[in-house]
């Protein structure tokens, strides 16, 4: 059977039409993991509230209180035990500043400057 060039351009448009209907709620929070997955699984990012953007953790899926006050963003999630830390940034209004955050509590590290964001968290036994 030979697929033709409209064949082709009908089952894209198809595909894209589906994709667009198919999203029910927040279509960019991380999925859960399958039932029975022995791990939690963390995810970092922020959600938008109104155009402002909120720092927010997720657990298998499900957000999590916010970390931080509008504007901010979360880029990593760690953890030690049983603290939850996470790495990003908040907006005082004028400048961006690092920020790490435990259990969901913003811990602004002492080498944080004006203008700087903290990418990635680790937390390793000593």
């Amino acid at each position: 059977m030979k697929i033709t060039k409209p064949a082709i351009l009908a089952l894209a448009a198809a595909a894209f039409v589906a994709g667009i209907g198919g999203c029910k709620g927040d279509c960019h929070a991380p999925m859960p993991p399958e039932e029975g997955y022995p791990y939690d699984i963390y995810a970092a990012g922020y959600v938008g509230v109104g155009g402002i953007q909120i720092a927010t953790r997720w657990t298998n899926g499900v957000a999590q209180p916010a970390l931080a006050t509008p504007v901010s963003i979360a880029t990593s999630v760690g953890a030690h035990g049983a603290d939850l830390w996470a790495a990003g940034r908040i907006h005082d209004g004028t400048n961006n500043i690092a920020t790490l955050w435990k259990n969901g509590v913003a811990q602004t590290p002492a080498l944080a400057t004006t203008n700087s964001q903290a990418y990635s968290v680790i937390a390793v036994k000593r």
